[in-house]
């Protein structure tokens, strides 16, 4: 039965900028391995959301942040995933805090395992005055750390993938903020059995039965 299995939402937030162009396809064939062996575990019931993003201005960029809620479909996944093209950005940082708070205000599940993987090439605003349009932070105001912080306490763990060798410079903030929530850096290079890595932590995890509502 499915509500004696240990549920977890898995939610993906991918930079679509003009940068990934080289490693667009590597990244999106790398969540599609995720999606696929967390689906082929007979042990978990799972659902995933994706989130793209590039950069303000948005009339440059046709979307700042793309947002696509949970779904338990993979092929419905894989279908958001055909639509991810690299395109649009300027300057070197992106709206990563725009993406990070999209994926906290999604419809988490409370009894899940919740999990978020930031893929990622580009600081977010704020963090370095040179090469940044918007020097100050996203312009919308979101603070990545103060969003991490709350997707810590909202039981959030945060992996973040990292496309080097362009992140290198940043890779020790990236790594910060994926700890505030005891999740981990990787870089997308060897992140080819990540999704098995993250398999082997949630089932270690005690496992939280979700009441079978047709049952009194």
């Amino acid at each position: 039965m499915e509500s004696d299995k240990l549920h977890i939402d898995l939610a993906f937030a991918i930079d679509c900028t003009i940068s990934m162009r080289p490693y667009i396809l590597n990244a999106t064939d790398r969540i599609r391995q995720i999606v696929n062996q967390i689906k082929l575990e007979g042990t978990l019931v799972a659902r995933f959301a994706l989130v793209e993003y590039r950069d303000y201005p948005l009339e440059d960029n046709i979307f700042v942040t793309r947002v696509q809620s949970f779904t338990n479909a993979e092929a419905e996944m894989n279908g958001w995933l055909d639509q991810c093209l690299a395109q649009g950005g300027g300057d070197t940082p992106e709206a990563v805090a725009d993406a990070l708070y999209d994926i906290l205000n999604l419809s988490w599940d409370p009894q899940a395992v919740k999990i978020c993987i930031l893929i990622a090439d580009a600081p977010p605003h704020g963090l370095h005055p040179i090469g940044d349009s918007f020097p100050l932070g996203s312009p919308a105001g979101h603070d990545p750390i103060m969003i991490v912080r709350k997707m810590a306490e909202e039981k959030i763990t945060l992996h973040i993938i990292g496309v080097e060798p362009s992140i290198i410079p940043f890779r020790t903030y990236f790594q910060s903020l994926a700890q505030v929530t005891s999740g981990e850096y990787i870089s997308l290079e060897n992140a080819n059995n990540f999704g098995q890595n993250i398999i082997a932590t949630v089932l270690q995890q005690p496992t939280q039965i979700v009441p079978d509502e047709t049952t009194g």
